[in-house]
């Protein structure tokens, strides 16, 4: 028996099923490609208050204090890191503190991945003068301060 009509191609619903697949393939991909960007900011966020936490004790110990150590001219290392994490995030979404008897110091960052409940709100990163390095949810002009110039919480 011969037929007069051979399938040549692919059924509309074929197409349909194999583009719906690799719409949904291609969101899985997105969704975690930019967790991994969300990811690496923040990695990069903690680098850089690593940074500032080494060239801190660094001017403490040429200095003797830490009067003036988020001036540029006096400490480029720690201003550099600040401004480097400034472009990462949000403008103003860094705080650095210096208490006021110049005794110690606090700097704070928001960072880009979401925490809390459902992922709602967003997570802060503090170093301070007496080594402290912890991530939090509060946010950073609650943590630091004029008053203790240590990272609470």
């Amino acid at each position: 028996m011969t037929f007069l009509f051979k399938k040549a191609g692919f059924t509309i619903i074929e197409l349909v099923v194999v583009v719906a697949i690799l719409a949904v393939l291609a969101t899985v991909v997105a969704i975690n490609v930019i967790s991994y960007l969300d990811k690496a900011r923040d990695a990069t966020i903690k680098g850089n208050m690593q940074t500032i936490a080494s060239s801190a004790t660094a001017f403490f110990e040429r200095e003797g204090n830490f009067n003036n150590i988020f001036v540029a001219a006096n400490n480029p290392t720690a201003t550099n890191a600040l401004h480097s994490i400034n472009d990462i995030t949000s403008p103003n979404t860094v705080t650095a503190v210096l208490k006021t008897d110049n005794s110690s110091w606090c700097v704070c960052s928001v960072l880009t991945k979401r925490g809390g409940s459902q992922g709602t709100s967003l997570n802060t990163y503090c170093v301070d003068s007496s080594g402290r390095r912890n991530e939090s949810s509060p946010t950073c002009t609650s943590r630091c301060n004029t008053t203790f110039g240590i990272c609470g919480n």
